[in-house]
């Protein structure tokens, strides 16, 4: 490619990326009752992730500012159980980490699944910082337990191996949300993996199917949140 056209292309997402993160939010987020939180997608594009912050009110002994700040993110990445895709024109409800009727909050960042973004970039990194953490947790795992399968690895064997590697990879990470990432696959993998589980007949399922199915919820979860357009 002419590297004039290439410089013009790159100059075209900058500029791209500049005129969504001054558009108004695509998002709304506003208390409901019982201590909950409605959003709505309010674009066409599906949102993947987003972020809030809010204010922390001291005690009055405490020392420094009358206030801190906290966060709370919204990620099908990191969070697959509690936070779904929301589509163009959707409604969620996500419970609150705080007392969302009467602390005033802030939407920072939202991530979309074509791998644009919205908001303040300090935030957009974060989420996407995490995100990797994610998807590097995950794809080692589906590459341990694909190896595993392929060689017949006992379930035994395998889950003592998944420990071992649990505690070396937390142990090594010296970012809390890493950590958080690599508990959410390998320390799951492990806790199904030490679950023996039996048949409708009462005979205990093989090695290689449970294995098999962990890749699969695995690959499942990946793909959903990690591939857009059809592209890693």
């Amino acid at each position: 490619m002419n590297r004039y056209v290439a410089i013009f292309a790159v100059c075209s997402l900058i500029g791209l990326s500049l005129a969504r993160a001054q558009a108004p939010a695509p998002v709304t987020v506003s208390p409901s009752s019982g201590g909950t939180l409605t959003v709505r997608n309010g674009g066409t594009i599906t949102v993947i992730a987003f972020a809030l912050t809010y204010d922390l009110p001291l005690p009055p002994a405490e020392a420094g500012p009358a206030s801190a700040q906290s966060w709370q993110l919204y990620d099908a990445a990191t969070e697959p159980l509690a936070a779904q895709p929301i589509s163009g024109g959707q409604e969620v409800t996500v419970r609150c980490h705080f007392d969302c009727t009467a602390t005033p909050f802030q939407l920072k960042a939202v991530l979309f699944q074509d791998g644009t973004s919205w908001g303040d970039s300090g935030w957009v990194q974060r989420i996407s910082t995490r995100r990797a953490y994610m998807e590097q947790a995950l794809q080692t795992s589906i590459r341990d337990l694909t190896t595993a399968l392929s060689q017949g690895t006992t379930r035994e064997a395998l889950a003592a191996q998944f420990q071992a590697s649990l505690s070396q990879e937390t142990s090594a990470a010296t970012d809390a949300d890493l950590k958080g990432c690599i508990m959410s696959t390998r320390g799951v993998v492990l806790t199904n993996l030490q679950r023996v589980v039996h048949s409708s007949g009462g005979t205990e399922i093989p090695a290689s199917q449970v294995i098999q199915h962990e890749i699969t919820s695995l690959r499942a979860r990946y793909t959903s949140v990690f591939i857009y357009g059809g592209q890693q």
